[in-house]
């Protein structure tokens, strides 16, 4: 088992413990290991595996007839050979396409994947950071999804840029850790305070903030309120370091073990993919 602290949100409603993050800074596989595979697919988070990450993040949308996908765009022309969008195919269709070839050729005929599919593979390996994207309903099937596979508490982290989306985790899955993402600040070169205190009113237990927003100042205030800080998406070594000096907790790279490596936290590489 990976080094996670067991984390019961009845007695420890936020913090480090909460998201596993006993070992300070914890890296966190962006789609799997998304720049040596195709993302959000089963193969990229073997990949991670092999890597010895010990978090990867997802990101999942609902099909037509409300299955959870893993897939970060709406349309489906980046990633898939498909046309159109995620909302609009059942998932007969969804299974049918490719999402590995445009990636390479040794990629060809990689399924789309389930979040389901995915909740096994990491079972007992690496945590998953869920990012909930968009689609009505969407909490409450993950939340069913989450229960029907038996995921414990210290296995996954939900994350969402949508407060209502968020809300709507905390009443069907309040077991589970919550991130509240922010995207880049659209005044000043950095965030501000107020952050902190829309991940307060929401319940989250950590901040998930662009890494070309963070300061020290920022960090400071989410440490003060018990909030560890992650940062996204992070592919620098030199600045990984400078923000683990500026005090962000966990951070969110396509490259995961040269992030590790930088940051002098590699784990033992797995021998093989895992099964």
């Amino acid at each position: 088992m990976p080094p996670f602290a067991p984390a019961s949100l009845d007695s420890d409603p936020g913090g480090l413990v909460a998201l596993g993050m006993r070992r300070r800074p914890l890296v966190v596989a962006h789609r799997g290991a998304s720049a040596s595979a195709p993302e959000n697919t089963l193969i990229a988070y073997r990949h991670a595996l092999m890597l010895g990450a010990e978090a990867a993040e997802c990101d999942v949308q609902l099909s037509a007839d409300g299955e959870v996908v893993l897939m970060h765009d709406r349309s489906l022309s980046r990633t898939t050979d498909g046309r159109g969008l995620v909302s609009r195919r059942s998932w007969a269709q969804l299974s049918r396409l490719d999402a590995g070839a445009w990636k390479g050729e040794g990629f060809a005929g990689e399924p789309v994947a389930r979040l389901s599919e995915l909740v096994d593979l990491a079972r007992g390996r690496m945590r998953l950071f869920v990012e909930l994207k968009a689609g009505r309903g969407l909490s409450a099937r993950v939340a069913e999804v989450l229960e029907a596979r038996g995921a414990r508490p210290d296995e996954v982290v939900l994350m969402s840029f949508d407060t209502k989306l968020l809300a709507e985790a905390q009443a069907l899955a309040p077991r589970f850790a919550r991130v509240l993402l922010r995207r880049k600040p659209l005044f000043g070169a950095s965030y501000g305070a107020s952050v902190v205190d829309q991940a307060l009113t929401v319940g989250a237990h950590a901040l998930g903030l662009n890494q070309k927003g963070v300061s020290s100042e920022v960090c400071g205030h989410a440490r003060d309120a018990g909030l560890p800080v992650l940062c996204y998406t992070v592919n620098d070594p030199w600045r990984a370091r400078t923000l683990r000096h500026m005090g962000v907790d966990g951070i969110i790279s396509d490259v995961p073990r040269r992030i590790e490596a930088s940051l002098g936290t590699v784990r033992k590489r797995r021998r093989r993919l895992a099964a």
